[in-house]
């Protein structure tokens, strides 16, 4: 837990008893009094109190004979309108889905299948999903299928299931859930996918473009010279609170680049370190936003100011 008023860290939360194997991704409740974190390696999530970081649940989700239903869970995040809370399996084919009690704790309701034949199609396992903004919708990045989800929760069915790129990894969606980002870890490429409530003609879940991050003519594989903005091995890709600025962090070119919303088009990259991998956003004093970027392998997490745009359009 670090402090947002001098950068200090005030505790640090473990998990002893559980074993907790690599912790990958946490949330927290409505109210701000629980954290829900996830565990990749296992298959547990945990409900956590954050005022004093002690465990309140360690949950399964298992069958009758005791077989557990999702592994690996990666990300979580919460649904707006009921305070459901949401993990992708990455280990399966699903979503798991908790409701939440007048407690806080939480009990497993149901598997969502990001399939739409679960039995004979090839396992999803999705991985860092997104929530429409109204909590009435739901893209999942399919890691093992190539391919995203749209789901609808207003009738709990697949909207449309399309090919995005290798190994989609993570994915961030507009603000008014026009659109959303599917970042295509080894493919280099971002899959602009139309969104539940589309501003252009296009279907939900259709595929609208990829961009390519490295082969676009901006980088020589063969002499090395780099002319203008790449990317490669891009894991998270969070859309700008404003909705005009797509940021992805790129693991294998130690870059950050920036696609605009509006053109769907890569217009700048700045420098990162080793290991960028995580992106978030936090509003700036002021006006505007910082991008907050983690480095998997270095002790710097770089902020690059958002602001408004140049004369260019770029950030």
């Amino acid at each position: 837990m670090v402090s947002a008023t001098d950068w200090n860290v005030k505790r640090k939360i473990a998990l002893p008893e559980q074993k907790m194997n690599n912790g990958h991704n946490f949330w927290t409740s409505h109210d701000q009094e629980q954290i829900y974190q996830t565990e990749w390696h296992g298959n547990s999530l945990y409900v956590i109190n954050r005022h004093n970081g002690k465990l309140l649940q360690e949950l399964e989700v298992k069958d009758k004979d005791g077989n557990v239903l999702c592994h690996d869970p990666a990300h979580v995040m919460t649904r707006v309108d009921t305070q459901q809370v949401h993990i992708g399996c990455n280990g399966d084919d699903a979503v798991a889905e908790f409701n939440r009690l007048d407690s806080g704790r939480l009990k497993f309701h149901q598997l969502i299948h990001m399939s739409k034949d679960p039995l004979h199609d090839k396992q999803a396992q999705p991985h860092a999903h997104w929530m429409g903004y109204d909590g009435k919708s739901m893209v999942t990045p399919n890691s093992n299928t190539g391919d995203s989800t749209l789901f609808d929760f207003n009738s709990y069915a697949i909207i449309d299931k399309q090919l995005t790129g290798t190994l989609p990894i993570a994915t961030g969606m507009m603000p008014d859930s026009s659109k959303s980002y599917v970042s295509n870890y080894l493919g280099h490429t971002i899959s602009v996918m139309c969104g539940p409530y589309p501003k252009t003609n296009c279907n939900p879940g259709q595929k609208i473009k990829d961009i390519n991050l490295l082969l676009n003519g901006n980088y020589d594989p063969v002499g090395g010279a780099i002319t203008g903005p790449i990317g490669g091995f891009s894991v998270q890709t969070p859309v700008s609170p404003d909705g005009k600025f797509v940021i992805q962090g790129n693991t294998l070119t130690g870059t950050i680049t920036i696609i605009d919303t509006k053109t769907d088009t890569l217009v700048m990259m700045i420098p990162c370190d080793p290991g960028c991998h995580g992106v978030n956003f936090g509003a700036k004093k002021g006006g505007g936003y910082y991008a907050y970027v983690t480095s998997k392998f270095t002790k710097i997490c770089q902020d690059a100011p958002l602001g408004r745009a140049g004369r260019n359009g770029s950030p």
